[in-house]
């Protein structure tokens, strides 16, 4: 390892890191359960203290770039009950970004189940009332559905608890709620929610009488800011360090454990006295969480504004982003994520390996990056990006306590793993500091996108025409790793090396606009991917119906339910999947998932009820099915063609754009 990596280390500075976790996660709009969200006055403070300690650490050309947004301010929610003794008893809620005001009113409170439309069958009319509902949001539906399912209902509003792998009483859970605010939502732990449940039970009328007082406001057009200094470089290619600093209740961990990361790391280098060869920018940005009211993509919406709307300039300069939004340092947790864009995934293992090699902790590299944080916004602009996370299904976070009540310091803390984010995002740092070009290999995104076609369904041209960019991706990167080898020791400005890295990230955008889309779970797919999966699961359909060797509930449960928006076709009523389904194609502008999902939902809810009516019959008559189904796979292998002619077209011109930049290395 170099001298100025090694001197960096010994500047590593954990107890001040530490403080700062301390100081921003105390701030927070409710005394009782924190928050400090997009466009209220703790998220306002929040950014204020920030902008101090960057001062204070030796950060230069000091900015709080102002941008509006959506604005969420919770000041607190709580029931009041009588126990079976008559006693009064009060529960603290949690809060959700939808508006809801009440001061000390009376409500009738109702167990709703899932809150799904044949939970409601047995409730009768529940006009005003709160609906108290149990829902797992990863594996069940998001807390947007049944809100709005609810508001249909006249509700006053939802009371929800939120089911993890593990399962703690006393906590508050709170998600993005991705819903209109007038479809009203609150928070209550497990333990609370059984306490009413069993009062509902035991009640003649199977509902309760509480007193609400609840102060939620969610209004447009507020202040957020997103903080940035520098550490100055003999460049103005940027490397770029950054982390959010609003959250739900106290958010120890997520993210201010990854504010005060990139600072520390910030503060070792200034310490250290070591003069980096790019620039280094520290950027911490509000409204990560939330910032977008009914939207399905309403987090992240600082960093969106800021690289879209405020600084889109800054894509042409950026070397890399590496993003700390994971590796939390919970107790006893060893097994991490690095999630990368695919271009840096051969780069990223290999710097870290040194790192990791003689530690007990196991890191899982994931690419591309996901949408699921900020850095998702850069990468779309074509700034290759490292970001730190952890597994959503395992680690002891996202089991436990992800956007709850306790992402707090009582939870405990791993000084050992919050020293090794130190380390090891800086030593990524320091070797991206070290090469001149943008050490990318663009064989990997051509291998993955070869390996998602099926060439039963996809014409075969498409794969032709992949293999053939394969191999001037694979001569490109060839390329660049050489010229990196032989200029290992370059320090300083190198105008041929800048004009090159120019040319690379005109390539890489060429390869974001082209490539990355959305499916219907918001995750990243190459754009014939959801076509392809459709044209599949519509003909398994057909010939499952034709068959008749599964039953009509496994057909619609293994094909059916798997296309577009159609999971939900059971659960909720024609006009709230009517609602989700056209939104995400028809809505969501000023976002950062705007129109990445191209085609609108092939829309099977009717032939989907049709066949549940037909479960029980011995025969059943399923022509019209079979050809609502049909004329869907029709319509589906239209779209696959058009987008697969587009991606032919698009291949050609990138493998245009690497021949070019090969010519000149």
């Amino acid at each position: 390892m170099k001298a100025g990596f090694r001197e960096f280390c010994k500047h590593v500075d954990i107890v001040n890191s530490q403080k700062i976790i301390d100081i921003l996660s105390s701030f927070g709009d409710d005394k009782a359960t924190g928050n400090r969200s997009a466009g209220s006055k703790a998220s306002t403070e929040a950014a204020n203290y920030l902008y101090r300690e960057f001062e204070r650490i030796g950060l230069k050309n000091l900015n709080r770039d102002k941008f509006y947004s959506w604005g969420w301010t919770y000041k607190g929610a709580n029931i009041s009950y009588k126990d079976e003794d008559g006693q009064e008893q009060k529960i603290v809620l949690g809060g959700y970004a939808t508006s809801i005001e009440a001061k000390d009113d009376f409500f009738k409170v109702v167990d709703g189940g899932s809150g799904t439309i044949s939970d409601y069958k047995s409730l009768g009319d529940v006009t005003n009332k709160l609906v108290l509902i149990s829902i797992d949001p990863f594996n069940d539906f998001w807390i947007s559905q049944p809100a709005y399912q609810a508001y249909l209902k006249r509700a006053k509003a939802v009371l929800v608890v939120t089911k993890y792998k593990v399962q703690h009483k006393d906590y508050l859970i709170s998600q993005p709620v991705e819903g209109p605010s007038y479809a009203h939502v609150l928070a209550i732990s497990k333990r609370d929610s059984d306490i009413l449940k069993n009062l509902i039970n035991k009640s003649a009328d199977r509902e309760i009488t509480v007193k609400l007082d609840a102060h939620s406001y969610v209004e447009l057009e507020k202040a957020s800011y997103n903080i940035w200094g520098e550490i100055p470089g003999k460049t103005d290619e940027v490397i770029y360090l950054m982390a959010h600093y609003d959250g739900y209740y106290h958010s120890y961990f997520d993210d201010a454990s990854g504010v005060s990361t990139i600072l520390g790391i910030a503060k070792a280098i200034i310490d250290s006295g070591y003069k980096p060869n790019k620039t280094i920018r520290i950027i911490t940005h509000g409204a990560e969480e939330w910032g977008k009211e009914n939207s399905d993509y309403d987090w992240a919406m600082g960093a969106y504004e800021e690289i879209t709307h405020i600084h889109p300039e800054w894509s042409k300069k950026a070397f890399a982003v590496i993003n700390i939004d994971g590796n939390f340092p919970v107790p006893n947790e060893r097994n991490f994520q690095i999630m990368v864009s695919d271009e840096l995934l051969k780069y990223t293992k290999k710097s870290v390996k040194p790192i990791l090699h003689h530690t007990a902790y196991k890191f899982e590299f994931i690419s591309p990056t996901s949408t699921g944080s900020e850095e998702f916004c850069y990468t779309k602009t074509g700034i290759p990006c490292i970001t730190a996370r952890d597994s959503m299904t395992s680690s002891i976070y996202y089991t436990n306590i992800y956007h709850s009540s306790m992402d707090n310091k009582a939870f405990g803390f791993d000084t050992k793993t919050y020293k090794l984010n130190h380390i090891l995002y800086a030593k990524i740092l320091f070797d991206l500091d070290a090469v001149p070009i943008r050490p990318m290999d663009f064989y990997e995104r051509f291998f993955k996108m070869k390996e998602t076609i099926d060439s039963n369904i996809v014409e075969k041209s498409l794969v032709k025409t992949i293999k053939k960019a394969s191999h001037y991706a694979q001569e490109l990167s060839s390329k660049i790793e050489k010229l990196n080898f032989r200029n290992a020791s370059m320090t300083g400005e190198n105008t041929d090396c800048i004009k090159l890295n120019l040319k690379l990230f005109q390539l890489y955008k060429m390869m974001q606009n082209s490539f990355i889309r959305l499916n219907w779970e918001v995750n990243v797919v190459f754009p014939h991917e959801n076509y392809e999966k459709n044209v599949d699961l519509l003909k398994k359909s057909i010939k499952a119906l034709k068959n008749r060797r599964e039953s009509l509930e496994e057909i619609v449960n293994k094909y059916i339910k798997s296309i577009d928006f159609n999971k939900y076709v059971y659960d909720f009523d024609r006009i709230t999947y009517e609602f989700f389904s056209r939104r995400v194609t028809h809505g969501n502008s000023n976002t950062w998932g705007y129109n990445l999902v191209e085609k609108p939902n092939e829309d099977l809810y009717e032939v989907a009820q049709s066949l549940r009516s037909k479960f029980n019959e011995k025969n059943p008559d399923v022509d019209a099915e079979i050809s609502a189904l049909r004329k869907a796979l029709k319509r589906q292998a239209m779209y696959l063609k058009e987008i697969v002619f587009r991606e032919k077209t698009d291949i050609k011109r990138i493998i245009v754009k690497m021949k070019k930049i090969s010519s000149i290395i």
